[in-house]
């Protein structure tokens, strides 16, 4: 979907439309960053889970 877009887009800089192409560069650079935020959110959801901090040994009321 993201290559139609940016085919449009030059398309619409080759043809002086210039509305048109900063429609379709938003439209892109929204679609890249989205996916670019997806993957870090990924990576850092994995990095959670596998990089837990243990959890601490519970205290006991004995004195040694």
């Amino acid at each position: 979907m993201s290559n139609e877009k940016i085919k449009s887009m030059i398309d619409n800089i080759d043809n002086q439309n210039h509305i048109d192409a900063e429609s379709d560069f938003k439209s892109v650079m929204s679609d890249k960053v989205g996916q670019t935020l997806e993957k870090e959110r990924q990576v850092q959801a994995s990095a959670m889970v596998t990089k837990h901090i243990p959890d601490q040994p519970e205290e006991s009321d004995e004195v040694w």
